[in-house]
């Protein structure tokens, strides 16, 4: 299936998710106390939203920059939003919300980037954002016990672990021990072999590609430790300023609705959902994070207004970015590089294995 099929599909079954899960959620919040409160919203505060979103982006963009330039690449902010927002985008439209990587390589690939350097840059934004998670998180379940109380979080939550769990003990062994990889690998190919299953050794010049391609992962990751240990520093600065303004939006909005929350709450809040939305199987965890958003914010959001506030989040965190996305992958597809996005796919998906 070709990847202009893929997103069309993919975009498809997110807005038909999305529209019925808005859907059903206005009419179990919707009331005459609703549109009043639209009607005395205050503009400042959405334009105060938009700043807030661009200055998320551009740190976000800086961020990725930066992992470049510590392993001797430079990319234009431009360069960086693009991989940033085609991510977002083919995250809405693809399971899992894993549709991206290939993409955001092949981006990189463009900029002189190798599929390992490349890898390393996305692996480090996402640690970057796990280094937040390890030291906030347990002081939100220390001060915030009763957070994590709903049944669709608790749900997440027990999903969540095992994910994490299988990744990083699978990251680990990738980069401690790679020859269990080459065992593993070169045991299925001759087991192949033998089964007259494969009879060409193009399967075989496959993995020592993907070989070569994790040696330079793990180079790039001890060059990340050894060397560029202050631009990673940078980095994780830069990250935290880049989520300290995408979290203050949802506060911003309710204040525009004239309510008045707890702005602490309502960050810790936000970045339990981040938590929780990553890997979930369906298109942009759309349904599921509309659902989990609402778990968690009726603690502080009125009922009447969850579905509005609902909305507006995910318009300022999510469809924003994905719109750029879409854009950015429209000009690939008119310029005929789908065959190319295609090869790096392939390349992608042999190095998870």
């Amino acid at each position: 299936m070709t990847l202009r099929r893929k997103v069309n599909i993919g975009l498809r079954v997110f807005l038909i998710i999305t529209v019925l899960t808005i859907i059903v959620i206005m009419t179990l919040t919707l009331d005459k106390r609703t549109w009043a409160s639209l009607k005395d919203f205050k503009i400042i505060y959405l334009a105060l939203c938009f700043v807030l979103w661009g200055l998320y982006i551009t740190m976000d963009g800086l961020r990725v920059q930066i992992l470049s330039s510590a392993l001797g690449k430079r990319i234009s902010i431009k360069t960086a939003i693009s991989v940033i927002t085609s991510g977002l985008f083919l995250a809405a439209v693809t399971p899992f919300q894993t549709g991206g990587l290939p993409v955001q390589l092949y981006i990189l690939k463009k900029e002189d980037i190798s599929i390992g350097k490349g890898s390393v840059i996305l692996l480090f934004r996402g640690i970057l954002e796990l280094f937040i998670f390890i030291f906030v998180v347990p002081l939100i379940f220390f001060y915030y016990k009763g957070l994590l109380t709903g049944k669709v979080t608790q749900a997440l939550m027990r999903y969540l672990f095992i994910i994490y769990g299988i990744g990083i003990f699978l990251l680990i062994i990738l980069i401690l021990n790679p020859k269990i990889f080459k065992k593993v690998l070169y045991r299925f190919y001759f087991f192949l072999k033998r089964r007259r299953i494969v009879k060409t050794k193009r399967l075989l010049r496959l993995f020592r590609r993907l070989f070569v391609e994790v040696e330079d992962f793990r180079k790039s990751l001890r060059a990340y430790f050894s060397r560029q240990k202050l631009k990673l520093l940078l980095a994780f600065f830069v990250t935290i300023i880049s989520y300290i303004s995408l979290f203050l939006i949802a506060p911003i909005m309710l204040l525009g609705l004239g309510e008045h929350p707890p702005i602490l709450e309502t960050i810790y809040l936000q970045l339990i959902l981040k938590f929780l939305l990553f890997f979930v199987p369906t298109p942009g965890a759309s349904g599921v994070s509309e659902a989990a958003f609402v778990s968690l914010f009726k603690r502080i959001s009125p009922v009447h207004l969850l579905g509005v506030y609902v909305v507006l989040w995910r318009f300022f965190t999510f469809y924003i970015g994905a719109a750029i996305g879409g854009f950015v992958i429209i000009r690939m597809l008119q310029r005929g590089e789908e065959e190319e996005i295609e090869k790096y796919k392939k390349k992608s998906v042999r190095r998870k294995r």
